[in-house]
């Protein structure tokens, strides 16, 4: 039986407006939890996390019993040409041609009729969406092919949200070039 993680201990990470930072490290070594400490989820026994600016957090993909529209607006005004530009930035237009009702498709319960891929998509352009000044997300490629995990970085996570503030945990490492920083994490909690 492994060793079980010992939570994080004298953690000190800044990060600026606007940079791309990866955090990698193995499985259990971290990463999920830094970026629930990040995000204020994770209790602190001691110590500060400073935040300025919205932040929102893109992890496992789930979807409601709603049109995928709907989960993708999540209760946000519809504006088509932004609507538009963060399906395309997330590989979802190929998707919208093959549903039977292109975005206005129901998602079946629990999301019973899309793939892990789509889910995940429609999870990250729901977070993208939103329009928040921080997002992190949690091994958000993990569910596609390596030309789809292609297009969304250089569409999405260079292009479209280049001016914002990306927290990306992955393990990767193709990611890493990319990056203004990167954070390893090697499971012993610092």
């Amino acid at each position: 039986m492994g060793e079980q993680f010992p939570g994080l201990e004298n953690i000190n990470l800044e990060i600026k407006k606007g940079e791309f930072v990866v955090i990698t490290g193995p499985i259990g070594s971290g990463k999920t939890s830094l970026l629930s400490a990040i995000s204020g989820v994770m209790q602190k026994q001691r110590g500060n996390i400073q935040i300025d600016g919205s932040i929102l957090s893109c992890g496992y993909p789930w979807v409601q019993n709603e049109t995928v529209r709907e989960n993708i607006l999540f209760g946000l005004p519809y504006d088509k040409e932004k609507y538009t530009v963060v399906t395309e930035s997330c590989s979802l237009g190929i998707d919208f041609d093959q549903l039977p009702g292109g975005d206005l498709t129901e998602v079946g319960e629990r999301g019973v009729t899309l793939s892990g891929g789509q889910k995940a998509r429609i999870n990250l352009a729901r977070a993208v969406y939103a329009g928040k000044d921080i997002i992190l997300l949690d091994d958000v490629l993990s569910a596609v092919d390596a030309k789809v995990g292609r297009h969304i970085v250089n569409n999405c996570l260079l292009g479209y949200l280049k001016d914002k503030t990306r927290v990306l945990a992955t393990h990767q490492l193709s990611m890493i070039g990319s990056a203004d920083k990167v954070v390893f994490l090697n499971g012993d909690g610092i």
